[in-house]
């Protein structure tokens, strides 16, 4: 696929893409308020998000990472391939130091949680749309660490997104069957996930999944991540 030229001075089309109409309400809004940007789109799963991507050609897409049960990865990755043009800033409640490089490595220019508020979104937005990734001043300095020395959480860079959110959720208190409603998925699919996150981080049973998952929630309330 060709690299689509924008217009100079045209406005900037936006797609956005999330499951809740509020936050697309609020994203609209925020937008609107500012010069220069034209909505194109909204989106509120996967599958919709693809196809007006395709259709529209949008400069800029905000895209939630939680569309339609599918692994959030992925659909960064399929909307890069259909739109190579535009500034993808993932928009997310997701944990940015475990999420943000995956969505990076997957085509995202930039990756904003949704508790940092519009004026950090706008300087996002300007961010990405100028060519350059957009993290947070909190992740860079915790990248930062990293490169120095710092440890990661063992095990847990070998789970996939789907399986990370669901350890969070597992840490969060969340039965299998409230996890399945809120990731749009079947019990049967979660408890499979579940058993994957345990033989991937060497624990023996269920208990201890979930004490690991806690230690890990209540780490990172803390500002540092523990297994």
């Amino acid at each position: 696929m060709t690299t689509q030229a924008f217009p100079v001075n045209s406005p900037i089309r936006v797609l956005i893409a999330d499951d809740h109409p509020v936050v697309r309400a609020g994203l609209r809004f925020s937008l609107s308020a500012a010069a220069g940007y034209e909505l194109c789109g909204e989106a509120e799963n996967a599958d919709e998000a693809c196809a007006l991507a395709a259709k529209h050609a949008p400069r800029l897409i905000i895209l939630d990472l939680n569309l339609g049960g599918r692994d959030g990865d992925k659909s960064v990755s399929q909307i890069r391939q259909l739109c190579p043009q535009a500034s993808i800033l993932v928009f997310s409640m997701n944990p940015e130091e475990l999420f943000a490089e995956r969505a990076l490595r997957e085509g995202a220019n930039g990756y904003l949680m949704k508790t940092d508020g519009f004026d950090e979104l706008h300087r996002a937005v300007r961010q990405v749309l100028a060519g350059e990734v957009y993290l947070s001043e909190r992740l860079s300095k915790r990248l930062a660490g990293a490169a120095g020395g710092a440890k990661t959480p063992q095990g847990l860079a070998t789970l996939t997104g789907r399986e990370l959110q669901i350890f969070q959720r597992i840490g969060e208190g969340r039965s299998t069957a409230e996890i399945a409603a809120e990731l749009g998925l079947s019990m049967k699919t979660i408890s499979a996930h579940r058993e994957n996150v345990k033989r991937k981080l060497g624990v023996p049973n269920a208990a201890e999944l979930i004490r690991q998952a806690v230690a890990w929630v209540l780490g990172r309330g803390n500002g540092e991540p523990k297994n």
